[in-house]
């Protein structure tokens, strides 16, 4: 499959800044279900599993009921077979509930004949379905990464600690997008789509 990345960059990129999807969230708006509408929280922020705050947030979830979703499984189902292509993995790792759900979506699009792939969820951080002991089989596995969006980055350095601890090799990690502004300026990968989320 030949995919125009910059293009379908430029259409995400677009149904993300569109208000009317909410998938930009800002923490100094907020529904509040006693009185059934919008309320305002000013100095509210969200905190990122890097500790950092930060005003608004990206969250793919909304994107789950809209009509971009299929496209969007179809283009990161086309990404990871082309990593798979050049690092051949047998396991794909996740830890949040909206990253679940792209590899529950995806995970039929990338297995090929020439082998499955397993899918794992650790459960959100710190990772207590791995911390109970009831944590995946990946012990000498090749591993992917996959996760919805990437801020700073921690998220997916702490998910690549714990493949470690469970004697598993990281072969690389997958996102959709990228919204810290250090990362969009290093990463040149096609694929993943830049959004700078503004109101630090």
């Amino acid at each position: 499959m030949n995919i125009d990345w910059q293009q379908y960059q430029k259409e995400l990129h677009d149904v993300i800044a569109d208000p009317s999807k909410d998938i930009v969230l800002d923490a100094e708006y907020f529904y509040d279900p006693t009185t059934g509408n919008f309320a305002s929280a000013p100095g509210g922020v969200f905190q990122l599993t890097s500790g950092r705050n930060q005003r608004k947030f990206v969250t793919l979830w909304q994107l789950f009921d809209e009509p971009e979703f299929p496209s969007c499984v179809q283009h990161l189902s086309e990404k990871v077979r082309e990593i798979r292509r050049h690092n051949s993995f047998g396991a794909i790792v996740t830890c949040t509930a909206t990253s679940r759900h792209l590899m529950d979506s995806i995970h039929s699009e990338i297995e090929t004949r020439e082998g499955s792939v397993n899918s794992y969820y650790f459960g959100p951080y710190p990772f207590v379905n791995v911390e109970m002991g009831t944590h995946p089989e990946i012990r000498g596995q090749r591993v992917l990464i996959l996760t919805d969006v990437v801020a700073t980055g921690s998220l997916i350095k702490q998910m690549t600690q714990t493949v470690n601890e469970l004697e598993g090799k990281v072969v690389g990690a997958v996102c959709v997008v990228l919204t810290g502004p250090d990362l969009i300026a290093t990463c040149k990968s096609e694929g993943a789509t830049s959004y700078e989320v503004d109101g630090r």
